[in-house]
């Protein structure tokens, strides 16, 4: 919970100057770089895997981003979560399930519905916001198919 009110409620470009200066900046020079699990370094100069090296403030955007965007689809999870009537909570009781059984095989296959439109909603606006939602609708295959027979 503290972690999606603190991302949330940050400014994205504040936490981006967050990462950059206070996380990478205040790593150690290339010659004294960070090994972690032996095939991933930190350093000043960036994140550096086997395959391939990413400068620091391209790794400061991707772990700013990530972790932005990450707040708000633990929320979206915790509201879908709570959109499925307490009555159903109860009737586990009544079942005599177990609370991770209850989870997987009631919960959350109703909570899913109210998730997908929720990240469906979050990613169009977040990805495409030039195009109109007729735009995304005439982009699709099955649409495209769908317009030529009519």
């Amino acid at each position: 919970m503290v972690y999606v009110e603190i991302f949330r409620n940050t400014p994205l470009l504040l936490q981006l100057l967050f990462w950059y200066s206070a996380v990478f900046l205040s790593l150690p020079k290339t010659e004294n770089k960070i090994s972690l699990w032996g095939f991933i370094s930190l350093s000043q100069s960036g994140l550096e895997l086997p395959w391939f090296a990413l400068s620091s403030e391209f790794s400061a955007l991707s772990l700013g981003l990530t972790f932005y965007t990450g707040a708000f689809i633990a929320e979206i999870v915790r509201g879908a979560i709570e959109s499925v009537p307490r009555g159903q909570w109860e009737a586990r009781r009544s079942l005599g399930l177990k609370s991770g059984l209850v989870m997987r095989l009631v919960i959350l296959p109703q909570a899913l519905r109210a998730l997908c439109v929720s990240l469906l909603t979050l990613l169009s606006d977040n990805f495409t916001p030039s195009l109109s939602k007729k735009c995304i609708w005439m982009l699709t295959p099955f649409s495209q198919s769908m317009a030529h027979c009519c």
